[in-house]
């Protein structure tokens, strides 16, 4: 992408920019542009310009702090039930099918 700027007798300085999109694009952004009585220059300035003052979305529930302790627990968890359960002394197991060791989560 290349800028330069342009400097015409009596009219505001501005800058040319030169973009590349392939014919499908051009296509797109040219009839949205005509639809809404805009050059296309005009029109992908608007859009900019729109974008630029977009309120920021809601706050996460969650910082980035929280987000990662709640990260190191669950891991923490997932570890715990991965592992063997050690036979307590002096209980014998009940009788019937062996409990199943496998992924918490």
């Amino acid at each position: 992408m290349r800028l330069s700027r342009r400097r015409r007798a009596g009219k505001p300085s501005s800058m040319h920019l030169s973009l590349s999109a392939t014919d499908a694009e051009w296509d797109a952004v040219r009839a949205r542009a005509e639809a809404r009585g805009l050059s296309v220059a005009r029109y992908l300035v608007g859009l900019a310009e729109r974008d630029g003052e977009a309120e920021p979305g809601p706050a996460m529930a969650l910082s980035a702090e929280e987000q990662r302790d709640l990260l190191e627990a669950m891991r923490a968890l997932r570890a715990m039930a991965a592992e063997p359960v050690p036979p307590v002394a002096g209980k014998t197991p009940p009788p019937g099918p062996a409990p199943r060791q496998g992924r918490l989560l």
